[in-house]
């Protein structure tokens, strides 16, 4: 009669002999290494209050204004032009606190920031300058995290009107990329983010990327138990089952215990051969 617990001892070592031996790591020792989709899934809000500008007509702004805050609202939960119009602002001259700087900013800078922050549950802002220049149109682009007051550097891309909508989509997302996974700004690129489609590919429409329709955010909403609570998930949305580590280390699992319940059966605990006993004739 066979030992039932030898022959369960003999089946675990050979199971442990084969996971050692042929399974791939553990999907989890490579969640450093995913790319983002965008930081939806992170607890910050995000405003581009306004834009410093010099020689610009000023419906020209205010256009290209609303086409990068649609861009950033792609990447994290942004407020729109109906919602920054009913902000409450401190004074800013000329606009000059919404202008990018390199080093820190001064104390008045500051303090408009934060009264903004304060006021209106904004965690992020954008600072944003657009110049008309003989090479075009420079735009300047830079973040500035409130909560922990830290810039990220600045920016730049020089670019034609015909040129808007791939100039715009390359320097919202490579200043997005100061953004670590928690949602916070960095000085340096952490490079966490992947490439939107539209870049890779080449085709940009502003339409079919963004949408025309106008979004904003209830202040009251970010201060509270809001959507912002919600679990955290890698692109802001939900992953397909068959994309998950868990998934795949039940199926990785199942091979194992197949595999290794065959092992012991065939080879193991296999009978002595009778392929070699001869019988006589009588």
């Amino acid at each position: 009669m066979m030992d039932f617990r030898k022959a369960g001892q003999k089946f675990l070592v050979v199971c442990i002999g084969l996971a050692l031996s042929s399974a791939p790591l553990h999907p989890l020792s490579a969640q450093g290494d995913v790319k983002l989709k965008d930081f939806r899934g992170t607890p910050q809000s995000l405003a581009l209050l306004g834009t410093f500008s010099e020689f610009v007509d000023p419906d020209l702004k205010q256009r290209y204004v609303n086409q990068l805050r649609k861009l950033f609202n792609r990447y994290s939960r942004s407020y729109g032009e109906s919602s920054i119009s009913n902000f409450k602002l401190a004074l800013n001259p000329n606009e000059q606190y919404f202008r990018p700087i390199t080093g820190v900013l001064s104390e008045n800078q500051k303090q408009f920031f934060k009264a903004a922050q304060k006021d209106n549950s904004v965690d992020i802002f954008v600072l944003s300058s657009l110049t008309e220049t003989g090479e075009g149109l420079d735009l300047e682009l830079q973040l500035f995290d409130s909560r922990i007051e830290t810039l990220s550097a600045v920016e730049r891309v020089v670019f034609q009107r015909a040129q808007e909508e791939r100039s715009f989509e390359d320097v919202v997302y490579r200043l997005m990329n100061y953004l670590d996974r928690d949602g916070f700004v960095h000085p340096n690129p952490q490079e966490v983010l992947e490439k939107p489609i539209l870049l890779q590919s080449g085709s940009l429409s502003m339409n079919s990327g963004i949408g025309g329709r106008e979004f904003s955010i209830n202040p009251e909403i970010l201060s509270g138990e809001g959507v912002l609570a919600g679990r955290p998930t890698i692109g802001g949305e939900k992953t397909p089952f068959w994309e998950t580590w868990w998934f795949w280390s039940i199926i990785g699992g199942t091979l194992i215990s197949t595999g290794g319940l065959t092992y012991y059966l065939t080879v193991v605990d296999e009978p002595p051969s009778r392929a070699n006993i001869r019988f006589k004739s009588p």
